[in-house]
């Protein structure tokens, strides 16, 4: 039995070199290598839609407390700069808003902005702003990110102390939001 092994084995590497040789015989019989060039283009619709953001009612403001949350849809594939712009700097009455005598015109306010963002991995890009910066504008970027998830506003309104009172009338406040790509 221990003088079958030695020639089964010497068969098998016999058979191996001949596979070898063969297949270095058949690849010199190839023509000169070639270079084939492949251009491949395609492209992906930009979008970015912005959700509906509801009034914001507060009735009487001496009553004003807390903090009052928006959240708005916003999915957007490419990078983007949001740009928040004020029209009077602070919720202002319609008639007076700078105010008269010891009476204050102007109820100022803080808006934080919050949008998640991939890229690619998740995390939230963030933006605080007083309300008198505001008429000047004030922008959140995407830092090169996409947002997909989309958009908290918090508005947080100042306190009014014993000798902040507010003239009587009607307030408003107007806040623009606009998106563009950054």
């Amino acid at each position: 039995m221990l003088g079958k092994s030695p020639r089964f084995a010497a068969g098998v590497v016999v058979a191996c070199v001949a596979f070898v040789n063969a297949n270095s015989a058949a690849a010199d019989d190839l023509p000169a290598a070639r270079t084939l060039t492949l251009e491949v283009q395609g492209e992906i619709q930009e979008h970015c839609s912005f959700g509906p953001i509801p009034d914001l009612a507060l009735g009487e403001l001496s009553n004003v407390h807390g903090e009052y949350r928006r959240r708005v849809a916003l999915d957007c594939n490419i990078p983007v700069d949001i740009r928040v712009k004020s029209a009077n700097g602070g919720l202002a009455n319609t008639a007076h808003p700078n105010g008269q005598g010891p009476y204050k015109g102007r109820l100022g306010y803080q808006l934080s902005l919050a949008m998640p963002i991939r890229k690619p991995a998740a995390s939230v890009v963030t933006a605080d702003f007083k309300s008198t910066q505001l008429v000047g504008g004030g922008t959140l970027s995407s830092n090169g990110g996409v947002a997909l998830d989309g958009l908290e506003l918090t508005m947080r309104f100042d306190q009014l102390r014993g000798d902040d009172a507010l003239l009587g009338g009607d307030y408003s406040e107007v806040i623009e939001i606009t998106i563009s790509p950054s």
